[in-house]
């Protein structure tokens, strides 16, 4: 789904639980990616109450990498929704305050529960299979 130098996000399968995953992984040769790695793996269990990111399943600490396991929710992040593709119709102006509605539902249980996302942007928003809104990417949440 997205790699770099120092970090991978792939789609996996679990087949002891039988369900699909998220893989994000860092080269633990980079102490500053770990850090934020476990850093986000620590924001998902705090927030897993919340339902306003995916589930952490699991950390996984190989020999090369480290691997953080979540929920895989089925979406489309919001910057998918907003820039369809060339013959696709952009959203429907009630659709579209709609959505900027539970985007603030989500930002403001967040900051209800003391924390602050530091990197909200459409790409890491994501609409699950329920409608509702969740964050991505949150090695930047801060207490």
């Amino acid at each position: 789904l997205y790699r770099s130098p120092r970090s991978h996000v792939e789609l996996g399968l679990d087949t002891v639980a039988r369900r699909r995953v998220i893989l994000k992984s860092v080269d633990r040769r980079h102490e500053s990616a770990v850090a934020r790695l476990c850093h986000e793996a620590a924001m998902l269990r705090e927030l897993s109450t919340l339902q306003i990111a995916p589930a952490l399943f699991d950390v996984v600490e190989g020999p090369e990498r480290v691997y953080l396991v979540e929920e895989d929710l089925g979406a489309r992040s919001l910057d998918q929704l907003l820039m369809p593709p060339e013959r696709g119709a952009p959203l429907q102006a009630r659709k579209m305050a709609a959505l900027v509605e539970r985007v603030c539902s989500c930002v403001a249980r967040l900051h209800a529960a003391g924390y602050v996302h530091g990197d909200i942007k459409p790409a890491n928003l994501i609409l699950d299979e329920a409608e509702r809104v969740r964050f991505l990417d949150l090695e930047s949440v801060v207490r």
